[in-house]
């Protein structure tokens, strides 16, 4: 009797050990697992939209997921559009994407961006293996995509398994890894889009490749994948769109290819489109909407996912499902990247009294202001321009403005030194100010001085010794739009250092 009762409790033992052992791996893998929205994190959340919505899927490199942007097609044509995208996507990617793709939404149509039609090699590097592959979930597409990517079965291995691949990253964690949904306040709502191009590089010009008429043969492994994903639209009565993304850089052998696999296209009677002959039609500009040039920026991407609307609206029986319950998650995912596009807006202006404007129209907006040194200087008054919004400000001055409400506020005047703290997201918003005695070496008198310091974490965010410095934090997205100062000097010059 007691053998069988302790065989009982050593059985209830090792279900508990296994227990708390699947616990623990399923916790490790939680955090460790790669979440980059290079791609991993891109293919993760597109297994969370809702069952048969996805009508448009974007497959291909990071120029459909900076370029491509579900919000605006869902705005000006309620198209339910998802961005299937990864780094340097090679088309044997693709097309695994395109499979996993049909299988969990059906899509109306799949349009694919053959960039990498350029692709050299046979087997690409371990970090675009991983982007591209690693946010699919287990399954055989998966495996295939691995094994069509890698050199051997023993490197095939390592990415089925996950951790082999994953498990040094504790030494890179973040708090974001941590957190549901790496950290988005979008959540389920997100559709793949990168809204982190918001820099621009200035180009003279589109390079123009309407002369370029002569093909070059792509790979005979990338030319294999490309019938199959021709293949796999047939057998599945899948609409089909091949396009090349605009982008600056293109050379004259990407367009040799491009144009190889135009022939292609129309050997099978699938439609393709190469952008980079539209620049004009789009409205883009070389000096305003490239990020670099690669990739368009939010300005250029605007402009191309507006033109790609109507070029799909015109040729495809795509539904609008504005109004539609069903599809509510693509009205949240627009309005996220609608106080998205305010932060671009916030960022991107070069105009004091339009800052101003914005912070305090703006929702959920934490600002401080410090005027430093010659703040006030030349033909610009900045006393007006901030008494024009209801704020005083003068020498020496550090204000805190919590939604449109000033919460502190001290300047020169205030003797006996200061100190204000505020928690930001997950830092620390630190004023200090405190009086000290200087000498002044020509006459030997001693006046009392305001010394005064404005800390974020453990970096000081004053960036003009002599001007108006302005540092954002927005409670939605829980980061900092923009840390800048105008330069007093330079005619109130916007700059970040």
């Amino acid at each position: 009797m007691k053998k069988k009762g302790q065989a009982v409790r050593n059985a209830i033992k090792g279900v508990l050990f296994c227990l708390l052992a699947a616990g623990v791996l399923f916790c490790a893998n939680f955090v460790l697992k790669l979440k980059s929205i290079d791609g991993c994190y891109v293919a993760q959340m597109f297994y969370r939209q809702p069952p048969d919505t996805v009508d448009v899927i974007f497959i291909g490199s990071s120029h459909i997921y900076t370029d491509v942007n579900p919000a605006v097609l869902w705005e000006e044509f309620g198209m339910s559009a998802y961005d299937l995208a990864g780094s340097n996507q090679p088309l044997w990617n693709t097309y695994y994407y395109m499979k996993e793709a049909i299988e969990e939404q059906s899509p109306e149509l799949v349009v694919i961006d053959v960039y990498r039609a350029i692709e050299m090699s046979d087997v690409i590097d371990d970090a675009r293996i991983a982007m591209n592959t690693m946010g699919m979930k287990y399954g055989e597409n998966k495996v295939e995509s691995i094994r069509a990517s890698v050199a051997d079965e023993e490197d095939a291995s390592n990415y089925i398994l996950g951790l082999p691949v994953y498990h040094t990253k504790y030494e890179s964690l973040t708090e974001d890894d941590f957190k549901r949904f790496n950290g988005d306040p979008n959540g389920t709502n997100y559709k793949g889009f990168n809204e982190n191009c918001v820099s621009t590089t200035y180009f003279e010009s589109f390079a123009d490749m309407s002369t370029i008429t002569d093909t070059l043969p792509l790979t005979q492994k990338s030319e294999e994948y490309l019938e199959k994903i021709i293949e796999l639209a047939e057998e599945t009565d899948t609409k089909l769109l091949l396009m090349v993304s605009p982008y600056q850089g293109i050379m004259p052998s990407d367009k040799m290819i491009y144009n190889r696999v135009r022939e292609i296209a129309e050997e099978h009677g699938v439609a393709y489109v190469d952008f980079n002959d539209r620049y004009g039609e789009m409205g883009l500009s070389p000096m305003t909407d490239c990020a670099e040039s690669s990739h368009l920026n939010y300005y250029g991407s605007e402009k191309f996912s507006l033109y790609l609307g109507q070029y799909l609206k015109n040729r495809y029986s795509i539904e609008d499902h504005r109004g539609d319950a069903a599809y509510d998650s693509w009205e949240k995912n627009a309005e996220h990247y609608g106080r998205i596009r305010y932060n671009f807006m916030v960022r991107n202006t070069a105009d004091l009294d339009e800052l101003l404007s914005l912070l305090l129209d703006g929702e959920d907006y934490t600002f401080c202001v410090s005027a430093d040194g010659l703040y006030d200087y030349g033909e610009l008054n900045v006393k007006e321009i901030f008494a024009a919004h209801g704020l005083d400000i003068d020498d020496g001055a550090v204000m805190v403005v919590e939604r449109g409400e000033v919460i502190f506020y001290a300047d020169d005047k205030t003797k006996d030194g200061y100190q204000f703290c505020m928690d930001l997201g997950t830092k620390t918003l630190v004023v200090d100010g405190n009086p000290r005695e200087v000498k002044d070496t020509l006459t030997g008198e001693v006046t009392m001085q305001m010394e005064k310091s404005v800390m974020i974490g453990t970096a000081g965010v004053v960036t003009a010794p002599h001007g108006i410095n302005i540092l954002v934090y927005d409670d939605y997205t829980k980061d900092f739009p923009d840390s800048a100062g105008f330069n007093a000097l330079e005619g109130y010059k916007k700059i970040r250092y």
